[in-house]
């Protein structure tokens, strides 16, 4: 019987490990490169030394005899790169920007020097995946934030090419690349989020929360199933290793709103008048940072929206029509939103 148990338990270990592992490769990208000499001789031997936002301390890495350097499994973000040999400059690539399910390879030239020199290079970060035939759109937390639509990933998704609503914002779904509205795969930090019945997305998922997100519209990889149309990977924030907080607030009412074409005009054109908030509240904090420096980190987000709308359609007349008295009313949505995530590393990376 303990035999037994002790089987299970390894059993259940790995597969934890190996999901586990499928999920990292769906939230993660990876930095690949070379380092070469003045004549494009590759140097093995050299030290490259990784730091970033999203990185708990810091990796290093000895090339290998074709001067290649390799760090997988990096969350999204900004990060900086320090390459030393000695005999050369040390080399320092600031602002290089890693995206979600995407590898991005660099090539850094040293130079020979007789004494201990740094050389500092901004370049802009490559855009192009070389090592992958996947299709995919991403938006950074700071592009989600400029862009003028409604905090919500319903619109952010309806953003994107060959994407059209499906006109009922309750279910958030859309027809991508000309699948159906339930061909779209959900996932919140690898975690699929459709649910099983209907395969909407089971949760509205706070706007504040994301980092990255990636719409898969192609070349999907073979771990990504159940969609025939487009892979929706949303990757959320994680503390840090500073203490940083924020609030973001949202209002409007009536008073700021006014149609610019006169009723007369819209029934002359036979359609509804445009739809518009009465009132619009919305409020959002998060707080995140260290619990142990480089160990464990925790981030947490909750949202607050309410909002009123006048109703343009007359769901009184249809009542009516079938013996039922009712009156008109406009809409109201009330709802809570919150989030929790502990980020921590078990050993020294």
């Amino acid at each position: 019987m303990k035999d037994l148990v002790k089987v299970f338990l390894i059993l259940f270990f790995v597969f934890s490990l190996v999901a586990i592992s499928f999920a990292q490769g769906r939230q993660t990208g990876t930095l690949y490169g070379l380092v070469v000499d003045e004549e494009a001789n590759p140097l093995p031997g050299a030290t490259v030394t990784l730091t970033g936002t999203g990185l708990m301390g810091q990796r290093t890495y000895i090339t290998t005899e074709g001067g290649r350097f390799r760090f997988p499994a990096l969350s999204p973000g900004e990060y900086e790169i320090r390459v030393e040999m000695p005999g050369f400059k040390t080399v320092i690539r600031k602002g290089l920007i890693l995206r979600v399910g995407q590898t991005t390879e660099v090539k850094i030239e040293m130079t020979m020097s007789t004494i201990e020199e740094e050389v500092e290079v901004i370049a802009e970060s490559p855009v192009v995946d070389v090592k992958s035939s996947k299709a995919s759109i991403n938006y950074s937390a700071d592009f989600i934030a400029s862009i003028p639509m409604n905090r919500d990933l319903y619109d952010i998704q309806n953003s994107i090419p060959g994407a059209i609503a499906d006109g009922a914002e309750y279910r958030r779904t859309s027809s991508i690349l000309g699948g159906t509205v339930r061909s779209a795969l959900y996932a919140l930090d690898g975690v699929p989020m459709n649910d099983p019945a209907t395969f909407y997305s089971m949760a509205n998922i706070n706007v504040d929360v994301y980092e990255e997100i990636e719409f898969g519209v192609g070349s999907l990889p073979a771990e990504v199933g159940q969609t025939d149309s487009a892979y929706i990977n949303i990757v959320t924030k994680s503390g840090g290793n500073k203490f940083t907080g924020g609030f973001t607030g949202y209002y409007t009412s009536d008073a700021l709103a006014e149609n610019l074409i006169a009723l007369e005009d819209i029934q002359a054109l036979n359609v509804f008048e445009p739809e518009k908030y009465t009132a619009y509240y919305d409020g959002s904090f998060n707080f995140g940072g260290p619990i142990l420096v480089d160990r464990v980190w925790f981030f947490l987000n909750g949202r607050r929206l309410v909002w009123d709308r006048e109703n343009p359609y007359t769901p009184e007349n249809r009542m009516a029509k079938v013996g039922i008295a009712s009156e008109h009313y406009d809409l109201r949505h009330e709802e809570w939103m919150g989030f929790a995530k502990l980020t921590f590393q078990v050993t020294n990376a």
